[in-house]
């Protein structure tokens, strides 16, 4: 294994364990963390190639306009919290 495989490993090791003790510490709140989860992946690979194609098409107004539907998604859900 490379050094590079290495720390890559130790760093998804670490993630998983962080997942772990939140879940573990707040074990009624499951549903929570897990969709913390769902939308951090959604908003670190989805939006930017959303963001992406709107960029492409209109430009970066497209790009922008992508990124404050999200936003104003988040402050709509926060909201209701």
């Amino acid at each position: 294994m490379s050094g590079e495989e290495a720390e890559k490993k130790r760093s998804e090791e670490v993630v998983y364990q962080k997942i772990e003790e939140a879940l573990l510490a707040m074990p009624d709140k499951k549903n929570e963390v897990s969709g913390l989860m769902i939308m951090g992946l959604f908003g670190g690979t989805v939006f930017p190639l959303i963001m992406g194609f709107a960029s492409d098409a209109i430009g970066q107004v497209g790009a922008v306009a992508v990124m404050a539907v999200g936003v104003i998604y988040l402050f709509t859900y926060i909201r209701k919290l």
